[in-house]
């Protein structure tokens, strides 16, 4: 018999009460970090100004880049500024996008700094990461929880992009 009840199976960390230490906005990490090579031609100075808000420790980010704090906000922004690359290269234009299994936010939190017209969604099946986001991400981000078989509160048709980072790896029930 497994130690989970059945609800973590569809929702992860449904009695867990959340418990958050906050790090300090990327910018305080950034300094002397060799990752300024993963930005080729991006304005990512600009989006390290804007980004005041908190990182979240490596438990509250599923271990994402270990100690290297700058890492985490880093690949986010490179990823996020890569999905709207491609988007704008099939000549798809962006006003809503859903980042389903947004964790902690990596993605998302970028959104918001690099086009603040994009309505930027995120959903997860781990609570806490949810409500990491919603108490320390800008209120420009939406974040729901979904279940392994998700079903999304919003209306067909109404996203433009859906992105799904190293969510398949994390699937364990069904």
């Amino acid at each position: 018999m497994s130690s989970k009840n059945w609800e973590d199976l569809v929702a992860l960390n449904s009695q867990s009460e959340p418990v958050f230490n906050l790090l300090e906005p990327a910018k305080a990490y950034e300094a002397g970090d060799k990752r300024r090579e993963w930005f080729r031609d991006l304005d990512f100075a600009n989006a390290l100004e804007a980004d005041i808000w908190p990182l979240p420790e490596t438990k509250d980010r599923e271990g994402y880049s270990g100690p290297h704090h700058f890492a985490y906000w880093a690949s986010g922004f490179r990823d996020a500024s890569n999905l709207l690359e491609a988007a704008k290269n099939h000549g798809t234009e962006i006003s809503s996008y859903l980042d389903l299994g947004c964790a902690s936010g990596r993605v998302i939190r970028h959104l918001p700094h690099i086009d603040p017209s994009i309505d930027t969604w995120g959903c997860d099946i781990n609570r806490l990461h949810v409500e990491w986001c919603n108490l320390n991400l800008g209120p420009e981000i939406k974040v729901f929880q979904n279940h392994s078989i998700p079903n999304l509160p919003m209306a067909d048709n109404s996203l433009d992009m859906i992105s799904a980072f190293s969510v398949l790896s994390h699937i364990e029930a069904f």
